[in-house]
């Protein structure tokens, strides 16, 4: 198996968090599932500008991806509102792994869905419906593998995730 790491994005509300408890519970071997806002950095306030937290804290993943294939063997999947695929491949961490060795999904959902989700899962600040830089986001996250979850509960996400992450191990 090649040294490989996996970033799987998405807006809040789409499933990112639900997706690595579910294989924190489920394990799935030659995976390791990490949830991005839990790592090294605490996550600023969602008034400040998180440009600086997401980019050193894409560094420390992509040094804890590395260690998990050296220790492991396994290959990391990290789930959470990354930088931008381009943004991380220029990282001096991302190059112990080959490019083509980094590859990125993201998540989506119809807004309606991801609205209730926010406010049941008691985040209403989360929602301000539209924002401009979504425009950008799904431009840059145009080549990624888009897995839409609005009618797709955990296990059936976990499942699509499963095949498509089992097809880039080989």
């Amino acid at each position: 198996m090649t040294k490989k790491v996996i970033f799987i994005s998405g807006l809040s509300g789409t499933g990112k968090s639900s997706i690595v408890q579910y294989f924190t519970n489920n394990p799935l071997p030659g995976f390791t599932f990490l949830d991005f806002d839990h790592g090294k950095f605490k996550a600023p306030s969602h008034k400040q500008d998180h440009l600086e937290w997401r980019t050193k804290q894409t560094q420390w993943w992509l040094k804890i991806a590395h260690e998990e294939y050296d220790t492991k063997q396994n290959i990391a999947v990290i789930c959470g509102l990354c930088l931008y695929p381009r943004n991380i491949i220029e990282l001096k961490e991302a190059h112990v792994f080959n490019t083509q060795n980094i590859h990125f999904a993201h998540l989506t959902c119809d807004p309606e869905d991801r609205k209730k989700r926010l406010y049941n899962r008691g985040d209403p600040h989360q929602w301000q419906g539209y924002k401009p830089w979504y425009d950008e986001f799904f431009a840059e996250m145009s080549e990624a593998f888009e897995i839409n979850t609005s009618h797709a509960s955990i296990p059936k996400t976990a499942a699509i995730i499963t095949e498509w992450i089992q097809k880039l191990s080989k």
